[in-house]
């Protein structure tokens, strides 16, 4: 049977790599979102919830409903679209959009959500609380006879150019907070649970899509 001997055979050769679609990341300040934090110190048993369980295992979700916490949101993210379109080359209808809808997550230890998309043209994410790093999640792992990034991450699953789905982990922890990514609302994206800590991880997600003038 005949076998490859591996040499180098030209200086000229190239590997070439298909493009694919990412997510645009900024950090942001508190003095960018105050009215939004103001409200999240706000929440109780009174504010508007939102349900996301069809797509995941979560207890505390708010609609974000404060005008003005939106009006923040909506400063931070239109700049970051168009970059996103700029740098991606992706095309969108020459239509006004806008944030239609935004939501704060309260996710507690344990909870999660499973690969999902959103409804809008664009979708966000913003952490502004994690409450562990990637040591803490790994230590956790390691205790318990656990390997690899199954806790503690945000994920992209997407098709390669052999039909195969890849993902992309984000390993979100306490370096992340006051990061916000936006990426197209068709991007089928997970949540894994974290569990080292008790505390609350803090998410604010939403839809940006298409508005009538």
């Amino acid at each position: 049977m005949a076998s490859w001997i591996w040499h180098v055979v030209s200086t000229c050769m190239k590997s070439i790599q298909f493009p694919n679609l990412g997510y645009v990341k900024e950090h942001i300040t508190n003095q960018q979102i105050p009215h939004l934090l103001e409200w999240i110190d706000s929440i109780d048993d009174h504010t508007q919830t939102i349900n996301h369980s069809h797509v995941g295992v979560i207890e505390r979700e708010y609609e974000i409903v404060d005008d003005l916490a939106k009006q923040e949101l909506s400063s931070v993210l239109g700049p970051m679209v168009q970059q996103y379109c700029t740098d991606m080359h992706f095309s969108v209808e020459q239509r006004p959009m806008a944030l239609t809808t935004a939501w704060c997550n309260l996710q507690q230890s344990g909870e999660y959500f499973a690969a999902h998309t959103h409804a809008g043209v664009f979708s966000f994410a913003l952490w502004l609380t994690v409450p562990f790093t990637q040591a803490d999640e790994r230590a956790w792992r390691e205790a318990r006879g656990k390997s690899g990034r199954e806790t503690a991450s945000f994920t992209f699953h997407y098709t390669d150019a052999l039909g195969r789905i890849t993902p992309n982990v984000l390993e979100v922890d306490s370096s992340w907070e006051n990061t916000v990514v936006v990426f197209p609302g068709e991007m089928m994206h997970s949540v894994t649970p974290y569990y080292s800590t008790d505390k609350l991880r803090i998410v604010c997600s939403g839809n940006i899509d298409y508005v009538d003038n």
